[in-house]
């Protein structure tokens, strides 16, 4: 790899970490059925891979769940789904063996598009947004599907050593309509939720001591 890719992704993998250490120190949690939910529905969906035409990674439908995540849950807890989903795609049957780098920068690079994503939509935009389910979601989109684009881009480029904007168009290309139809599916997904009442399920679980609730 050369020494600008290195350099890239060491500074990915850090600012990964300290988002994680601070996501931990913060840890908060309105829903523990809703998150678990989640969670669970995130590590599955991690295990579905589609390979990308004429580029080097794979799409899962992960990207469902964190929109989901960005929109109902903490930003501890979006983290931690985030870093699940990282995980398991980079040790999910693999086409070769994962090396320590590319196990340890799937989970810092979408935990750094979350965060980015979750500061824009949560905190920077919320005056604006207020409860707009609608609104969180697209600006979520849009700026988890730049964060991302910008930052397998720039890896793709730095070890290829070809310029940003020819891999950008190409990323663009192949990965727009898969998050476009990702941001449909969140939204559903979250007014489901909404509509299946989730402190009524988390109240009767309670109740009955089942514990945690997975919801299929």
């Amino acid at each position: 790899m050369p020494r600008a890719a290195r350099a890239f992704v060491m500074a990915v993998m850090a600012a990964g970490a300290v988002l994680l250490t601070a996501a931990a120190l913060d840890w908060q949690s309105q829903n523990a059925v809703r998150f678990v939910s989640y969670l669970a529905l995130a590590v599955a969906a991690a295990t579905f891979k589609i390979r990308v035409p004429h580029m080097g990674w794979t799409l899962t439908p992960t990207f469902v769940l964190v929109l989901a995540a960005l929109a109902e849950v903490s930003w501890a807890e979006t983290a931690v789904i985030s870093l699940a989903i990282g995980v398991v795609q980079s040790r999910w049957r693999p086409a070769r063996r994962p090396m320590l780098s590319q196990v340890l920068f799937g989970p810092a690079s979408l935990t750094l598009s979350a965060a980015l994503a979750y500061g824009m939509s949560r905190v920077v935009l919320a005056p604006w947004l207020g409860p707009s389910v609608v609104g969180v979601l697209v600006v979520s989109t849009l700026v988890l599907f730049g964060s991302n684009m910008l930052i397998l881009g720039t890896v793709l480029a730095l070890v290829n050593r070809k310029p940003l904007s020819g891999v950008w168009q190409l990323c663009y290309f192949w990965s727009l309509p898969y998050y476009l139809v990702g941001a449909a599916a969140a939204g559903v997904m979250v007014a489901t939720g909404r509509t299946a009442q989730w402190g009524s399920l988390a109240a009767g679980s309670a109740a009955d001591g089942a514990g945690v609730c997975l919801l299929s």
